[in-house]
């Protein structure tokens, strides 16, 4: 049994064979993400842009995290933990999906907001929205 760099303690789990125990491997990762959202947004999205097959060449000195959500005003809070993503954490949108999360073509919304968008058309949103003002 060898001891963690990190905690000193004696422990049967490591990191990759790395010299840190998986739970301080853990808590240090939780909390670098709580103390920087911009990377879990950043990993996200590359893994993401790697699945779609679009591009990717953004750094977290690219965009800034508002405090409030531009589209539906909500403010934007970071949840970290179980359950992922609120309705009022910041997301990461491409203004044009086709050309990929690329400098100049990504938005900071919240997940809510970009949910709502993510696969209707202007004709769509605006037929809800005339319907909507029906129904009151």
């Amino acid at each position: 049994m060898r001891l963690c760099t990190n905690c000193k303690l004696p422990k049967n789990k490591y990191y990759k064979n790395n010299n840190v125990c998986t739970d301080c491997y853990k808590e240090r990762r939780y909390n670098h993400r709580r103390e920087n959202p911009k990377l879990r947004l950043l990993s996200s999205a590359k893994h993401r842009a790697k699945k779609e097959n679009v591009p990717f060449n953004l750094s977290a000195d690219d965009f800034d995290i508002p405090s409030h959500c531009p589209v539906l005003g909500i403010e934007l809070k970071y949840n970290i933990g179980i359950g992922g993503f609120r309705d009022n954490s910041p997301s990461l949108d491409k203004r044009i999906p086709e050309l990929g999360y690329v400098k100049g073509n990504i938005s900071i919304m919240s997940f809510r907001a970009n949910r709502i968008k993510n696969n209707a058309t202007l004709e769509e949103i605006e037929k809800i929205h005339e319907w909507l003002k029906g129904k009151q």
